[in-house]
Order: C-alpha cells, then sequence, then structure tokens
C-alpha cells in the first residue's frame, strides 16, 4: 500500500517537475525581461570574472540562437549549425536554450576520499541521496580549508546517478560528486530543478558514472529570471503537499482515501484559474467565443430568449454584469478567482440552452434504454457497471444522451449533490433519471471541460451556498445551476486542459 502511494507521488512529481521546465506550469508575463536579456547579463559576468582572474576562459564557448523558426549553435563564433535535432522540446518564444556549460563558472569533478579528511572544520559532502521523500546528507567528515565557497550544486557521478543538492556553505567535495557553480546572475534553484528532470531522462539507464564532459554539454531551458522565481514558487508549494503527504504515509487508509482527492481537485483547480496549460497568443479570445455563442442562440432559441441573458465585463480592475434592462452591477467580489486575459467570465445559463430534467418513471429489469441514476456518476465518468433499463411501453428518445453531454446530480444527501459526469458512450442507448439535469451547452463550449470545472472546488462551493437541508437531504435547482460563474477559456484552451488534466488524472 505504502509502495503504491510512493509511486502515485513520485509519477506525479516527475510530471510537475516536466510541465515546469517546458514552461507550462505557470504562465508567462509579456512584461517580463527575456531570457535572451539574461544571456546576455551572464555572458558579461563572465567576461568580469576572466578579467579579474577568478575563473579561466573557456576553451569552447556556445552560443544557440533562433533564426526563421529553426535552432542554430555557433561554437566559439564560428558558423552556425542547426541543432534542431538536439532540441528535446518546445520551449516558450521568451524562453532560450543554452548549454549547461554557458550558465556555470565552474564545472568540476571531486576528488578528495572520506579517509583522506580530518575531522576539524568544514563539512565534506557525499553522495546525496533520497531517502523518504528528503534529501539525505549521507557521509561527511571535517578538513581544515574548504575547495568550494560559491553556492554550487552537487550532482552524484555513480551509485544513485543524477541526484543533485544545493549547497549553500563551503565544503570539500569528496569522490563521485560532480560539483556546478553558476554565474550568480542565474538562479541556482530553478538550475537544480532542472539538472533534477536530467536525472529522470537517465533513470534506469545502463551508464556506469557520469562525468564532466557528459554534463557540461547538457541542454538548459532557460526562462526570465522573473519567471524562474515563479517556477520555483509553484513548485515549493507542490512540495509542501508532497512532504505532508510522505510524512502522513503510516496511515494507509486515509492517505488512499483522501490523497487522490486531493490532487485531483488542486490539478482541476489549477486548470480553471488558466494555470495548468500556456495561453496561446495565436488563439481567437474568449470574447469572441462568446459573441459566437449568442449567435448561435439566436439561431436556436430566437432573438428574445437570447435578449434575456446578462453581460459579464472586465473594466479595469473591476468586473461588471450587465442585465437586459440596461443596468448594470459590480460583480468583483462574487468573482471567485482572476484568470487570463484571454479568458472571460459568464453565467452558466449564458453557454447552455436550457437544462434538462431527467425521467421519473420507474425502471425496471429490462427495456430498451439504460437508465444513468446518481450511483452511476463516479469521479466525473460515467460508471456503466450497474445499470436498469426504462420502462418498455414509454419513448424515452427526447432524453436519449449523446456523446459530450455533461449530467449534474442536483438532489439527494449532501455529499451528492452537486456531483457530475461527461457520457462520452455506450453500446446501448442511455437515458437519466430524474434526479439527474442534462446540462444542454452550446457546441462551441467543450464537455469535458465543462464537466472538469463543475467538478472543481470553485463550482462545488457555488453550490454549497445554495443547497439548502432537511432531513439530510440537499438541492440545487436548475435556477440555481444556471446562475454559476464560469471562467471561459478560448475554445482551442479548452482542448489543450482537458488534454492535459485527462493525462494527469491518471496519475492520480
Amino acid at each position: 500500500m505504502s509502495d503504491k502511494i510512493e509511486r502515485i507521488i513520485d509519477a506525479l512529481r516527475k510530471k510537475i517537475l516536466e510541465e515546469a521546465i517546458r514552461g507550462n506550469l505557470v504562465p508567462q508575463n509579456p512584461e517580463d525581461e527575456p531570457a535572451s536579456v539574461l544571456l546576455q547579463r551572464i555572458e558579461a559576468e563572465r567576461e568580469r570574472l576572466i578579467k579579474e582572474k577568478k575563473i579561466k576562459r573557456p576553451k569552447s564557448v556556445s552560443k544557440i540562437f533562433r533564426r526563421d523558426g529553426h535552432f542554430y549553435e555557433s561554437i566559439n563564433g564560428g558558423e552556425p549549425t542547426c541543432i534542431d535535432d538536439d532540441i528535446p522540446f518546445d520551449i516558450p518564444n521568451s524562453w532560450e536554450w543554452c548549454r549547461l556549460a554557458s550558465l556555470c563558472q565552474n564545472i568540476n569533478a571531486g576528488g578528495d576520499k572520506p579517509q583522506q579528511v580530518s575531522k576539524i572544520a568544514t563539512e565534506v559532502l557525499s553522495v546525496p541521496i533520497y531517502a523518504n521523500g528528503e534529501k539525505d546528507k549521507g557521509l561527511f567528515g571535517y578538513t581544515d580549508e574548504a575547495r568550494v565557497t560559491e553556492p554550487s550544486i552537487t550532482v552524484s557521478a555513480r551509485g544513485n546517478i543524477g541526484f543533485s543538492c544545493i549547497r549553500n556553505t563551503p565544503f570539500v567535495p569528496i569522490v563521485r560528486l560532480i560539483v556546478v557553480t553558476p554565474f550568480v546572475e542565474f538562479s541556482i534553484e530553478y538550475l537544480q530543478l532542472v539538472l533534477e528532470s536530467l536525472r529522470e531522462e537517465s533513470t534506469g539507464t545502463s551508464i556506469p558514472q557520469l562525468t564532466v564532459p557528459m554534463l557540461s554539454p547538457k541542454l538548459i531551458p532557460v526562462p526570465p529570471s522573473n519567471e524562474q522565481i515563479r517556477i520555483i514558487e509553484a513548485l515549493s508549494k507542490w512540495e509542501q503537499l508532497f512532504h505532508s503527504l510522505h510524512s502522513s504515509r503510516n496511515r494507509y487508509k486515509r492517505i488512499l482515501s483522501e490523497t487522490p482527492t486531493s490532487l485531483r481537485q488542486q490539478l482541476i483547480q489549477a486548470a480553471i484559474q488558466g494555470q495548468l496549460v500556456p495561453q496561446n497568443p495565436n488563439d481567437e479570445p474568449a470574447s469572441l467565443l462568446l459573441e459566437r455563442i449568442a449567435e448561435e442562440r439566436i439561431a436556436k432559441l430566437g432573438k428574445k430568449a437570447a435578449k434575456s441573458m446578462s453581460r459579464i465585463v472586465r473594466r479595469g480592475s473591476k468586473t461588471y454584469e450587465f442585465f437586459p434592462d440596461g443596468s448594470e452591477k459590480d460583480i468583483s467580489d462574487d468573482i471567485p478567482f482572476d484568470i487570463p486575459d484571454s479568458w472571460e467570465w459568464c453565467r452558466l445559463s449564458y453557454i447552455s440552452y436550457g437544462l434538462q430534467y431527467g425521467t421519473s418513471q420507474k425502471s425496471n429489469s429490462t427495456g430498451k434504454y439504460a437508465v444513468l441514476r446518481m450511483g452511476n456518476i463516479q469521479n466525473g465518468e460515467i460508471d456503466f457497471s450497474d445499470l436498469v433499463y426504462s420502462n418498455n411501453d414509454v419513448d424515452f428518445s427526447k432524453l436519449e444522451l449523446k456523446k459530450g453531454d455533461v449530467l449534474f446530480n442536483r438532489t439527494n444527501s449532501p455529499e451528492w449533490v452537486g456531483k457530475t459526469a461527461i457520457f462520452r458512450n455506450h453500446k446501448t442507448p442511455c437515458i437519466f433519471a430524474g434526479y439527474l439535469i442534462r446540462i444542454n451547452q452550446s457546441e462551441l463550449i467543450v464537455g469535458a471541460y465543462l464537466n472538469y470545472f463543475l467538478n472543481s472546488s470553485s463550482a462545488r462551493k457555488q453550490g454549497d451556498a445554495v443547497v439548502s437541508l432537511a432531513v439530510n437531504q440537499a438541492n440545487i435547482s436548475g435556477k440555481k445551476l444556471s446562475d454559476y460563474f464560469i471562467p471561459i477559456p478560448p475554445l482551442s484552451e479548452q482542448h489543450r486542459i482537458v488534454d492535459k488534466l485527462d493525462a494527469l488524472l491518471k496519475l492520480v
């Protein structure tokens, strides 16, 4: 049981780290100084240190740049060579690729043996390993003189190859370690997490040891300085969660029942706030998408129905709702969270063409239609393992579900109310029971995105505010559901969010 928890957490940690170094964990800020300017400052720092004779001029200096949609590398100012085949993945336009050696004052191998070190003054670092989710310091000795005084990263070269650790105090590196000392202009915390991702790439290989010539030319994705800070802060929050889970691992039943739910909710919440996938400036903004939905509503329901809908508009730091009678209201305090500039807020009713209640007819063991009930809604999906069937004498064709339909559980015990699921397909035609609602959303809204939103903690809070209890029963009316605030991304981004969540939640 404990091993299963460890695998889940480690797999999710690996995936989040991968998203971080690809530029997908936090949004890019167009006002950030681009990474190209950061690399210019690093070049200036190198020249200053060479002039002050603190470091030697490297024999080989790499410079990587974009040109006409391709990546090129020039060595010592020589003829550029296209290196597209070497680039491991795409990065945002404000980022740059760089060789590890170009970011570092020094990359050296350790050489002192533990038995050669006296127990006098300075801590000696051995191979850092992971133990129960935390870096174990390994073996230590003492010496009267430190060989490394600058903040550095140590990388294990043998045994647990690639494990890294930041050292902020002077030390003597022993054998089996490589010491990476970045320039001051570059974030040592960000570099360490990239080196950690490189370790993940080599996991399971038969490399007997890691050497300086092997590590120095590694390609490093370089974000703007401010984005490096945001990435580190975001990862720190995740690590706090992982640490908490590791600390509680001895309580098996509670962790197995609560941890997947907690991680699932955090991922969904990040997604609907625009923090899971990057925004693409080439996407059609959500404002135009909502205009097209309004036109679609006129075509389906007529102008009178379309005019009855309120609109939500952001104006500076405020958010206003405009009503059909011409009045407006400042609803800034009602909006649950901030969203990207390319997104929009609206009421759920704006993106749907009505809510449809299921059948109250009694079901039996046979029939043309399978009747989906409250118990068939599990973790946002339909569970088809326990089905009942409709009355053969009733025509339920108007209630037949189609692919992409979202069902909402409107009434029952409090823990069940507000749960939703998306209908993907089934060999038997399906309808739904009376305490379920089908949301007839616009075809311009991805059903899976709507389903994820309704499964988010923010949506559940909107429902909690309107649940009325009576004899352990609760209810959310169709009118209250229609009034939910929902964040709308551009259509292309809705698809990217769904694809990313589908992949991540399989791990959870």
